[in-house]
């Protein structure tokens, strides 16, 4: 969101909301959490009217956002590829959405629809002691993403051979160079 409200000059949505899949953990036990987890997860989601448990407008990724100042209107190229997601693929996805700059690499491995994120659980499973992960949210970002469970795609598509990776180029960085020359240069 910071770095988005120096990017943009009007005020902006991130993300649309967060969602979990409950507000009482029945698994707690087994997990590294005790049930104080239950109750604070009581205290800040509530169950929609499509039977869905959304975090309150208490998290400061959700409402309406202010640009800050000096805002940089000036034009912005993303260097994204598969490497890109979590935070970054949202940012690239709601300036993307909102048309804020050229994107320059692969899709982004972060989906543009959101992530999962924002806290987890370790879950131990009793009977053979795997501990496991577990994401408490759902963020669903603030765009109309084109196709569910893609990222963001970029306007300028990179590809790499073999020799690219040896030679250790950063195509995404030249490409981007290059779209910046001529787009100077026709002026």
């Amino acid at each position: 969101i910071y770095l988005y409200s120096f990017l943009t000059s009007t005020p902006f949505h991130y993300h649309e909301y967060l969602e979990c899949a409950t507000d009482t953990y029945s698994f707690i036990s087994y997990t590294d959490q005790d049930n104080s987890l239950n109750g604070l997860m009581q205290r800040i989601v509530q169950e929609d009217s499509l039977g869905r448990f959304i975090l309150n407008k208490t998290h400061p990724t959700s409402g309406v956002h202010k640009t800050s100042f000096p805002a940089f209107h000036g034009k912005v190229f993303f260097l994204i590829n598969g490497n890109t997601f979590s935070a970054a693929a949202d940012l690239a996805a709601v300036a993307s959405h909102n048309k804020r700059g050229v994107f320059i690499g692969e899709e982004t491995g972060g989906t543009a629809i959101g992530n999962t994120s924002n806290g987890e659980l370790i879950l131990t499973l009793p009977n053979t002691g795997i501990r496991v992960k577990i994401p408490l949210f759902k963020v669903v970002n603030a765009v109309d993403a084109e196709e569910n469970g893609r990222g963001v795609i970029p306007d300028y598509k990179v590809t790499y051979t073999s020799r690219d990776i040896i030679e250790n180029r950063d195509k995404e960085l030249e490409i981007a160079l290059d779209v910046i020359e001529k787009g100077s240069s026709n002026k």
